[in-house]
């Protein structure tokens, strides 16, 4: 408005979900300091609000695990809005759980198989947490109150919620009784890789801060193997799997060692600020630059140096992981099974067991 003159309209575009507003939020402080230095002098934008004394952003990062883990995303009424490709691979690959309920997946037939049965003690936990907080939205003037109802009457007709429901009612369940209690569940399933082992998760429930208008549960590795076979898994969906199976013999033995090295990096990955942005597939692109500029200023037969090297990163992999040697060495070869070069290597009698003797000059491994 000028005066009484009404000489247009602010049209503002309000950003949804946590991802976007992260996104948003993270231009929006670039261009800002992109004025403050002066690069664009005379444009304007709107000063950044004050910051809360509480660093939300910096809390979200800290509980964040690293994107190669299985996880769903919910709403607040824990309705399934997203599922990475590793959990879509891995628990519902007929997508039967897209759209539903968190706790149409947990109560499941397939998953309860996985977590080894029904256990009341065990599902209390999560049935407990749901009812604290969304309670608030009983109340009528609460936006989500009519999806409230629905859900509520929704899970009033699965058999396993109500009988979890009972037995809180029973036991008396207060809110101070589940302060210090941890959401988490163990689950297994099949690897894809190899029958020698399962894969092994907890089951790990991240609850959302005010500002958050959805929260993530996600599947932890417990072992480095099930790790392992997830960044394999990650990397069998690149193009540069498919592009180096008719290639040369020291391109595919230099791929193996980018992969092998991948894995002993990703090994190390946990939850937060440090690890939650690590991607398998964009440090396997850097690692496998280096290794190739390594390997040409890298004396006159760099396939024997490849081969070494090889050995080396294949003995320590199999090292930090003893108990499932005979796994990992399967997982493998499977993944492999494409690559003849790389997979004919793997087949030869290379285990920790068999090296007798430390690789000679083998490449100083990179730094990035």
């Amino acid at each position: 408005m000028t005066e009484q003159e009404h000489t247009g309209y602010l049209v503002t575009a309000q950003p949804l979900g946590k991802f976007t507003i992260d996104r948003t939020q993270r231009e929006y402080l670039r261009l800002i300091n992109l004025i403050n230095n002066g690069t664009f002098k005379g444009a304007f934008v709107q000063p950044e609000p004050a910051q809360p004394e509480v660093d939300i952003v910096a809390l979200e990062e800290e509980e964040k695990y690293p994107p190669f883990f299985p996880a769903v995303h919910l709403d607040l009424l824990g309705r399934i809005i997203f599922e990475n490709t590793l959990f879509l691979r891995l628990f519902d690959p007929e997508r039967e759980f897209e759209d539903k309920h968190f706790f149409d997946m947990l109560f499941s037939p397939r998953m309860l198989t996985l977590m080894g049965g029904f256990y009341l003690k065990t599902m209390s936990i999560p049935v407990r947490r749901f009812l604290e907080r969304t309670k608030e939205f009983a109340q009528q003037q609460h936006k989500l109150h009519e999806d409230y109802i629905a859900i509520k009457a929704h899970l009033l007709q699965q058999d396993s919620f109500t009988a979890v429901l009972s037995d809180l009612f029973l036991s008396r369940a207060t809110q101070s009784s589940m302060q210090h209690e941890e959401t988490t569940y163990h689950i297994e399933t099949a690897c894809p890789f190899t029958d020698t082992f399962r894969l092994s998760f907890e089951i790990v429930e991240r609850l959302p801060l005010r500002t958050v208008e959805d929260y993530r549960v996600a599947f932890v590795p417990t072992n480095n193997a099930t790790k392992a076979a997830l960044i394999l898994l990650r990397l069998e969906d690149e193009e540069d799997y498919r592009a180096v199976i008719n290639s040369s013999e020291d391109m595919q033995l230099l791929y193996l060692l980018a992969v092998l090295r991948t894995i002993q990096e990703g090994l190390t990955k946990q939850k937060g600020k440090k690890d939650w942005s690590w991607h398998p597939e964009a440090f396997m692109k850097k690692i496998d630059s280096l290794i190739t500029e390594e390997v040409k200023h890298n004396g006159n037969n760099p396939l024997e140096g490849i081969k070494r090297q090889l050995t080396w990163a294949l003995t320590q992999l199999l090292l930090s992981n003893v108990e499932r040697q005979e796994g990992m060495l399967t997982m493998l070869n499977k993944f492999t099974e494409p690559i003849p070069y790389a997979h004919a290597f793997l087949a030869q009698d290379r285990s920790p067991r068999a090296t007798t003797e430390t690789p000679s000059a083998p490449l100083p491994p990179p730094s990035i």
